[in-house]
C-alpha cells in the first residue's frame, strides 16, 4: 500500500468525523499546481515521489489549518461564556 492511499484512507476517516472540504487547489488538476510551483520555486518538479510528497504535504497543511481554525472558533465560544 503506498503512502497516498494511506493518507486518502485516513482523510476519509477524518472527513467522516468533521465537516472538511478540500480547497480548490487540491481538487483541481495537479499539473497546474506543479507548473505554478515550478515557476515560483525556479525548480523543475518531475519525479513522481516529489509530486506525491508535495501533494500529501499540502493536504496535511490544509487539514492542520482547518483544525486550527475550528479550535480558535471553539475557544472563542468558551471565552464568550
Amino acid at each position: 500500500m503506498d503512502n497516498n492511499s494511506i493518507i486518502n484512507r485516513n482523510n476519509n476517516d477524518t472527513n467522516k468525523h468533521i465537516n472538511y472540504r478540500q480547497p480548490m487547489y487540491l481538487t483541481r488538476s495537479s499539473s497546474i499546481l506543479y507548473q505554478i510551483l515550478n515557476k515560483t520555486l525556479d525548480y523543475s518538479i518531475k519525479k513522481k515521489d516529489e509530486k506525491q510528497f508535495i501533494n500529501v504535504r499540502l493536504q496535511l497543511l490544509d487539514q492542520q489549518y482547518c483544525l486550527e481554525m475550528d479550535r480558535q472558533l471553539w475557544q472563542s465560544y468558551l471565552d464568550i461564556g
